[in-house]
């Protein structure tokens, strides 16, 4: 079976230097800091914006904040722990706030359990205290069925026994959907008010991302896991569909990520809980860079893209961006990727540039 895994919270660990580290190696890294951000900022210069990334505190979320920041952004940043645990994992938002600033940027941390609205909206309310009713980009990625899911892989929807039925579909959606829905309302909202406000006939679009995952496309982990996953694109299309017809300055996208080296991943595969090869899979910041990238996209090209549902691996290509040390990204539609996957050596010969369409990709993805 082809298992391409996405999630927000799963993964490796990235250094400040921008390479990838197992926590337990001993990689030798070279310092790239200035090089990195200058690389990444000759494309793209957010100075200026004010994003939010939720669940920054590790993985694909962290990777996201630590982009954008070092595009001179000022990065709101949340999750549920500020000082990195003693868990195996790591990660915290302290953490994610010194790499930020380390390279520039401004972050801001705050403490927010994302199941809780009350909280949330709070939230919403500091950042339009803080920045006069600003906030330009919005990053939905904060996910908390991470230990849940790898407690419970393999089992089969009817068998997952250690919590009811009920709690088992929240513990899975009520931060990764239910919240994403309600920080999208409250962040196009903001938005909406202080374009209204601003002092520029032509503001630049307001950018909601959604991070999702195929396995709102394919069977992956659990039922809930991609019924979620699923509804989020249905969500990210049909606000696109209601903005556009509202005519509102305001894009929102989904972005896939394929197999990302993130904390929790790098933790299952090392418990045997996943079979995995990381030859080729992404960095988590490769998602920020990309974000960083469509946010500077002229106003009417980011406005097109609205509702769509875009692969990292696709937008990386139509950007030129690259992995930090040099090396392109497979694209997981090549057929480079597939046979890889599955073993064939015959696999290196073949240019990464030989892909399968989309639709047809679509169509393997559903009989997995």
């Amino acid at each position: 079976m082809l298992y391409i895994v996405v999630s927000c919270d799963f993964g490796y660990q990235i250094s400040t230097c921008g390479v990838i580290r197992r926590r337990d190696s001993d990689y030798q890294v070279f310092p790239r800091m200035l090089f990195e951000r200058r690389i990444l900022c000759e494309m793209t210069d957010l100075s200026g914006c004010v994003c939010l990334v939720t669940g920054a505190t590790r993985g694909i979320g962290k990777g996201v904040a630590v982009a954008l920041g070092k595009c001179g952004a000022t990065v709101y940043i949340t999750g549920r722990t500020l000082r990195t645990p003693n868990d195996g994992v790591g990660g915290s938002l302290q953490e994610t706030t010194d790499d930020i600033n380390k390279y520039g940027g401004k972050a801001i941390p705050v403490v927010v359990d994302h199941s809780n609205e009350t909280q949330v909206t709070d939230l919403f309310n500091r950042i339009s205290r803080e920045q006069n009713g600003r906030l330009d980009i919005l990053v939905n990625n904060v996910y908390s069925a991470v230990s849940f899911i790898s407690q419970n892989i393999k089992k089969p929807f009817y068998d997952i026994k250690n919590v009811s039925p009920g709690e088992a579909w929240d513990i899975v959606n009520n931060t990764g959907l239910k919240n994403h829905y309600v920080c999208c309302v409250l962040a196009t909202r903001m938005m909406i008010e202080h374009q209204t406000k601003s002092d520029t006939n032509s503001p630049r679009p307001g950018l909601i991302v959604n991070i999702t995952s195929f396995g709102a496309k394919t069977y992956l982990f659990n039922v809930a896991y991609g019924t979620g996953k699923a509804a989020l694109d249905r969500m990210t299309k049909d606000m696109a569909k209601e903005l556009k017809r509202a005519k509102v300055n305001i894009s929102i996208v989904g972005v896939a990520p394929g197999l990302v080296r993130t904390e929790h991943m790098l933790n299952f595969a090392d418990k045997g809980h996943l079979k995995l090869d990381f030859n080729n899979s992404e960095s988590p910041e490769l998602t920020g860079r990309v974000i960083s990238q469509l946010a500077s996209e002229p106003s009417k090209k980011l406005l097109s893209r609205s509702g769509q549902i875009m692969n990292v691996c696709d937008l990386a290509e139509q950007f030129g961006i690259k992995e930090d040390d040099g090396r392109a990204i497979t694209n997981i539609r090549s057929i480079k990727f597939i046979l890889s996957h599955f073993g064939f050596s015959i696999a290196k010969f073949i240019p990464n540039f030989v892909k399968v369409p989309e639709w047809l990709f679509d169509i393997i993805l559903k009989y997995q």
